[in-house]
């Protein structure tokens, strides 16, 4: 765990007083780094990495239209403009959420979770668990606070590669254009500028 049950029970009793947490746990090993502090908040974290199967591209578009982004406030946005309609992940980590979260992000049919016991090192033996219906990002009261997690972190970054200046990630991907409304808009739902 990156964090001790010190620091989880403080930012729990902080969120429930009031408070405002972005949790954002990334593919295997990061995962299983911060699912101690989502547990406290009732997300499960699966340590592993998120394909769309049976390939291991890098990038994943999700759409509202198919269902996979869903309707929620952070969404919508202020307005039309901050309206988010499409965005981009880059594998990531899939997990569950408690009862009274709103799913932002629902892993479609044919997306599975790789288990490998080194990152970034598959084969055909590497484990795997069928990820459909897994979130890779949600949104829930606590008490007096608000909660944001997401199971991906390269979609709220701006990366480019230094092998290939070609290959972008995240804000700088073009499949992601609208990433950068769907943090805006997830600051603003936390801070209580959106309902």
């Amino acid at each position: 765990s990156a964090f001790d049950q010190t620091e989880i029970d403080a930012v729990k009793a902080w969120v429930q007083n009031g408070g405002a947490l972005l949790l954002i746990a990334d593919h295997f090993p990061f995962a299983g780094a911060a699912a101690k502090m989502g547990a406290a908040f009732g997300f499960t974290f699966v340590n592993g990495f998120v394909f769309h199967a049976p390939t291991t591209e890098a990038s994943d578009v999700f759409t509202v239209d198919s269902g996979a982004l869903q309707d929620h406030p952070i969404t919508r946005g202020r307005t039309d403009t901050d309206s988010v309609s499409k965005i981009a992940t880059f594998t990531g980590s899939a997990f569950t959420a408690p009862a009274n979260a709103a799913p932002l992000i629902v892993l479609p049919k044919d997306y599975v979770t790789l288990l490998p016991e080194v990152a970034w090192e598959f084969n055909g033996d590497t484990p795997r668990l069928a990820a459909e219906g897994y979130l890779q990002g949600a949104a829930t009261q606590v008490g007096k606070g608000r909660i944001v997690v997401f199971g991906e972190a390269a979609m709220l970054t701006a990366q480019v590669s230094k092998t290939d200046p070609n290959a972008r990630t995240g804000f700088n991907a073009p499949e992601a254009a609208e990433n950068k409304k769907l943090i805006l808009n997830t600051l603003r739902w936390l801070s209580g500028h959106l309902p």
